[in-house]
Formats: C-alpha cells, structure tokens, sequence
C-alpha cells in the first residue's frame, strides 16, 4: 500500500503524513516501522518491496524526502505498481513532485494528498543548529524551547535526532566533557522501537534529564 503526501506547506504535509503513520502504527501495532530519509536509506526500493522480515512480516516505511538523492528517486518511481501491490505500508513525505511523478502517484496511490501555502505565505525552514548549541551550552530550558519550535516549524524528530548526536560526538572530538551522552543517544532509537515510546516523545525525555 501507499500513502503520498506532499506540498510547500511543509508543517501541514508532514503533520498529515505523521497522522496517517499513527493510525497504521495503532491498526498494525506488531508491525515493523522503520523512518526513512534520503541519508539513512541502506537498500533499494525494490528490495523494501520484496523484504520479509523474521517475526515482523509487515513494515510500515515512512519515506521522508527521499527524493533528495536521484538514484531513489527514480528506484521510487520505478517501484510505484510495487509499493502499491506490496504487504508492506509505504508513506511518501515530500515538498514537490513534478506533474508526471503526480499522475503516476494518482494512479497506484491509496490516498495522495497536497498541502501548498496560501499565496503570500512563506514556510519557515526548521533550525535545526540552534537545539543542538542550546544542548552543547547545557541551557535545558532553552534546549526545550528550541525543540519544540522546531518541531513546530515542520522538522522530522529523527532530523533532531541526528542533528544532536552529530553535536555530541563533535564536542567529545574536541575534547569537551560529552561522552556520557553518546551512548545515551546511540541507544535512544533502539530503546524507542523496543518500547513502543515514539523518538519525538524519546527525545523530548532526553532533553529533559540530562
């Protein structure tokens, strides 16, 4: 099955996408849910297609901005007939898809959905560095504002995610007095996956204890 959202409303499309992903994680709670982005990807569309997994024979892929890398784009694209004909959930998250990408999407997509700004609105890009300075300075509160306002402005939690542990591991490089937290934070999306807690919750828990 596939899901396609997109749009230039970046908060709305992905607040959808997230929405739709919370109610399949609640039909199919023992399903295999793995976030996808066009860094974190390690194998081919076709082969998520065609996976079978052990003890989790269902997975729900949220593919977030893929499209970013060309090869997947078009491995994607390639694989639409596939997704859709697919065991698996596949959720597409992006902010612009040409007119042909979205007739071919409209064709074998359960449910393709676009979320564009009124004219004269402008999306605010998320950033993402002022969290991961107000953690390296150690100012909990504000760490927790800038989170938030993130989260607010359309970022992925696994965006802050990554963004945090690339500062710690930055700041043991250069010999600051962060190491504690690296295996904190490796451990974090296993921890997630494994008690069902989700990495924006999981997250906000980390902020707020160290």
């Amino acid at each position: 099955m596939l899901y396609v959202f997109y749009g230039n409303d970046y908060k709305k499309a992905r607040g959808k996408a997230h929405k739709m992903r919370e109610a399949l994680l609640k039909k199919e709670p023992n399903a295999h849910y793995e976030h996808i982005t066009d860094e974190t990807v390690h194998i081919s569309i076709g082969d998520m297609v065609a996976s079978q997994g052990l003890f989790y024979p269902k997975q729900i892929l949220f593919l977030d901005g893929v499209f970013a890398n060309a090869e997947i784009k078009k491995d994607a694209l390639d694989q639409v007939k596939e997704m859709k004909q697919s065991g698996h959930v596949f959720i597409l998250l992006e902010q612009k898809l040409l007119a042909p990408e979205v007739k071919k999407f409209t064709t074998y997509a359960e449910i393709i959905e676009k979320y564009d700004l009124k004219a004269g609105g402008e999306s605010k890009k998320p950033n993402n560095f002022a969290l991961a300075s107000a953690f390296a300075a150690k100012k909990k509160q504000d760490a927790w504002i800038q989170y938030h306002r993130a989260l607010y402005s359309g970022a992925a939690p696994e965006a802050l995610y990554g963004m945090l542990f690339w500062k710690v591991k930055d700041t043991v490089l250069k010999g600051g007095k962060a190491s504690e937290y690296v295996g904190m934070l490796a451990e974090l999306p296993y921890e997630s996956r494994r008690k069902r807690v989700e990495i924006e919750y999981a997250l906000e828990l980390f902020l707020l204890s160290t």
